[in-house]
This record gives C-alpha cells, structure tokens and sequence, in this order.
C-alpha cells in the first residue's frame, strides 16, 4: 500500500531516528534511538539553564534569611536584624574565632587570670575587630546594605560595650600594676597577689565581668548567625 507523500516522509523520518532490529539467537529485540546532533544540543542546554536557575533560587533564598540578633550591651538588649548570606557569615565566623580564641569569650577567673594578659587580649580583639570591619569592601557596602547591621552589631560591642572599660581602668591599671609589682613589699608577692591589691580592684573586676559577660553573649550570637538559628 502506498501512502501519501507527507506520511511516506514523515516514516521516512522515524526511521532514521529508531531503529529495531531482532537477534534470532538471543531472541531479542534492540531498540536504538539517534538524535541529530542540535537537537541532544537543545536538551543538554536546556538540562544546565535548569541547574543554574534551581542553584539561584537556592542562593537567593539563604541570601534573604534573616536572622534576629539580640544582644545586650550596656544594661539595655537591642535586637539587630541581620541577614544570613555568605558575606556576613565569613565577617561573623572571623570575629567568633577570634573571641573564642582570647581572654573575651572566656569566663575571666580573678584568683588566677592577670588583669594585664586580659587586657593585651582584648586590645588585640579590639584591633582585629575594627580591621575586619574596614576590609569590607565599598562595593559590599553599596550593593548588600544587610553587612551595615552587622557593622552596627560590632561597633556597638566595641563603642558600648568594650571601650568604656578600656577607657576608664585600662591605662590606670596598667601604671599602677607596673610601679607595684617593682616594690620591695612584692617582690615575695606573685603577680595575682600584687594586682589584688589595686586601690580599685572590686570595682575593676565587676566592670571587667560585665564586659566579658557582654562579649560572651556576643559570640554566641555570632555562633547562632554562623551555623543558623
């Protein structure tokens, strides 16, 4: 039977795309199928544009996770909404690791700490702090505006939280400390021993204990930032 030229082409068509053909030993049909080469093309491109669009849909939805900070400085809790995207996490992994690292995230022990390595420790915190916050570049600056609360966030804990401190016992402290401990009266005395000794020590340590309260609470709302709440 002859079919119409439209149809016999159509066939002629199919025919160079499937293929059956019969093994009489195996008793097996094999089925193969040939794409032209722009149509596996199309599908393979249109198989990675796929990929690319889930990938940044993922991206944007952790870019846009907010995450709620709370933090109490100073006496007063103030909440800084934060957002959760690679930017800020790698700034808040950075400034967790260096508390976590020092005398600042650490419960101060007054019996055995010296007040002295405490406060070296801190001023280096405080150092390191305020260089990763002007590594942020402008451009992040202007094109994620939610590394400002994170930069709030910091600022606060050094401005409100650590430099009061600093400001009003650290220089002092330190003078004193170093024209004691060279007196014939400490010389038998150990370091722990001479800085008990300070005319402020009662009020040094619960200031420097409410500091170091402040920065522990800090870091474990970075960690929280860091891991996800």
């Amino acid at each position: 039977m002859l079919l119409p030229y439209e149809n016999q082409k159509e066939l002629n068509c199919l025919k160079n795309i499937i293929a059956i053909t019969y093994d009489e030993n195996e008793q097996l049909f094999e089925f193969v199928i040939s794409l032209p080469f722009d149509i596996v093309l199309i599908v393979f491109c249109v198989f990675i544009l796929c990929l690319i669009m889930r990938a940044m849909r993922g991206s944007k939805n952790k870019s846009f996770e907010l995450s709620k900070v709370q933090l109490k400085i100073a006496g007063v809790t103030s909440i800084y909404n934060v957002i959760r995207n690679d930017g800020n996490i790698e700034i808040a992994h950075k400034i967790y690791i260096e508390l976590i690292t020092r005398k600042a995230a650490m419960e101060i022990d007054e019996k055995n700490d010296l007040i002295v390595e405490v406060y070296n420790s801190w001023y280096e915190l405080f150092k390191v702090t305020r260089e990763e916050i002007k590594n942020i570049s402008g451009k992040s600056l202007l094109t994620d505006s939610s590394s400002n609360k994170l930069i709030d966030l910091t600022i606060d804990v050094l401005n409100l939280g650590l430099r009061p401190h600093l400001t009003t016992y650290q220089a002092e402290f330190r003078k004193w400390y170093e024209s004691t401990r060279g007196n014939d009266d400490s010389k038998d005395l150990s370091p722990q021993m001479i800085q008990t000794q300070y005319p402020k020590w009662d009020e040094l340590i619960i200031s420097m204990k409410e500091v170091n309260s402040e920065l522990i609470g800090y870091s474990k709302q970075l960690k929280l930032l860091v891991e996800g709440q």
